[in-house]
């Protein structure tokens, strides 16, 4: 005879009679273990296990009914070393953010009577230089990962997971510097309001138009000699465009990075009333965390006609490196108020070039079209597009002349695996037009890119 509680796997199970008819849930238990009836006696075909009455039949069922409940407990230890394993690695990041535990979990604490709210978090190059992202978009320091996988890239490495590649941002700048016709104020007054400018953007890579040189005076060397005075040491580069005999003109390239390639390009003259030597350099730097990146300043004709002749040559200058990384091309433009050449060419796989034939045909030949495999996009209209309409541009975002803008002439354009964080212009006068010396009759224009870590 057999009581109403039945220990089974070292647990037990009481039957309630409130709810549960008693001599049913036995005939149900008799039926599953194969434990006799009220009935029922012992017999010789029978076994006791554990003081249970078991038929022989089911005595092969035994070992895997203890590895199961074996398993299930193994399992249930694991579990708690997981989330015990969770609070400390939470509790060790919000002490060493100096954060309470619910600040870590993204609550703050809320007037009372309205709850727990979500804590917002910054965003935007104001918040962070380089950004981690997982590929949901969530920033890695906010992910729950209690064994550390994801501070840890080699880890994730190793389990077959390729770590999440950072975003690195850089800044570029093109800035005309207006060379030094106006003697002594370029001296005591522009170089040194360049400078500033130039050190204030820290800026990695940027180029500069109409540089000249004259009876052993540098304009480019004059400034680098400046900025170091600030504390921004750089490289230089420096391309003769213009000869004059008794003065140069051209272009120059600063960098943070030393300038591992440089190449210069003439640039064709179309029909038209410019005789001015058109030029492009390029310079290639190698961006820590980024890779190599390809670096064009060129100074367009002011020639509306010739604008796309200039343009054309750039891009074929442009496609001749065979270079995969991001390429950035900057420069004045020469760009007219309601006129949207020759920018339109940097920014079309293909352009017809209408009315415009070469100065000289023996040195470049015809052409009709201008083909370009990737086009470049234009830096400012990508952060600012309201800003800019046609060929116009509001006060805001013109570049020429500093003491009355009236069109945007000065351009960042860029190309392949880069994006815009932010964009500004820069050299407004600081006091009143008629009382002040503006550092150029050109704005500065200022970038900030990002591209993925290991671009190249």
């Amino acid at each position: 005879m057999l009581n109403n509680t039945l220990p089974v796997s070292g647990s037990t199970s009481s039957v309630d009679n409130n709810t549960t008819d008693s001599k049913d849930l036995r005939q149900s238990d008799t039926t599953t273990l194969g434990i006799p009836d009220e009935g029922m006696v012992d017999s010789p075909s029978q076994t006791r296990v554990l003081g249970i009455v078991v038929q022989p039949r089911y005595l092969s069922f035994l070992p895997l009914v203890v590895l199961f409940c074996i398993v299930v407990r193994t399992q249930d230890i694991n579990h708690s070393r997981r989330i015990q394993a969770s609070l400390e690695h939470t509790l060790r990041s919000a002490r060493h953010k100096n954060l309470s535990v619910l600040e870590r979990f993204g609550v703050m604490d809320a007037p009372e009577g309205q709850g727990l709210q979500p804590q917002g978090m910054p965003v935007g190059p104001s918040a962070m230089t380089t950004l981690q992202r997982d590929p949901a978009g969530a920033d890695q320091d906010e992910q729950r990962d209690p064994a550390g996988a994801l501070e840890q890239p080699e880890a994730a490495a190793a389990n077959g997971s390729p770590p999440v590649p950072e975003e690195v941002t850089f800044r570029v700048m093109s800035y005309n510097v207006w060379n030094f016709d106006d003697g002594k104020d370029w001296e005591s007054l522009r170089l040194p309001a360049v400078a500033r400018i130039i050190h204030g953007a820290q800026p990695v890579l940027v180029g500069l138009q109409e540089l000249r040189t004259r009876d052993g005076d540098h304009q480019g060397k004059q400034l680098v000699s400046q900025l170091e005075a600030l504390g921004s040491r750089y490289h230089f580069k420096f391309a003769v465009g213009m000869d004059y005999g008794d003065c140069q003109e051209g272009l120059g390239v600063l960098s943070r990075y030393p300038i591992e390639q440089s190449k210069v390009r003439r640039l064709p003259l179309g029909e038209g009333g410019d005789i001015n030597g058109r030029i492009c350099i390029m310079a290639q730097v190698t961006v820590p965390g980024v890779g190599p990146v390809q670096f064009f300043n060129t100074h367009l004709s002011y020639d509306s006609s010739q604008q796309v002749w200039n343009a054309a040559e750039v891009i074929k200058f442009v496609e001749e490196r065979g270079f995969g990384g991001p390429q950035i091309l900057v420069g004045d433009m020469n760009t007219l108020p309601g006129k949207v050449a020759p920018v339109a060419v940097f920014e079309h796989n293909k352009t017809w070039l209408s009315k415009n034939k070469p100065k000289r045909r023996g040195k470049w030949p015809s052409i009709k079209w201008s083909k370009l495999g990737a086009p470049f996009a234009d830096a400012w209209v990508a952060v600012h597009p309201s800003t800019v309409f046609g060929g116009g541009c509001d006060s805001g975002s013109c570049t020429f002349s500093t003491m009355e803008p009236k069109t945007r002439c000065d351009y960042v354009l860029m190309r392949g695996n880069v994006s815009v964080r932010a964009a500004e212009i820069l050299g407004q006068l600081e006091g009143k037009p008629g009382n002040a010396t503006p550092p150029s009759d050109h704005l500065a224009v200022s970038v900030e890119l990002a591209a993925p870590s290991g671009t190249r």
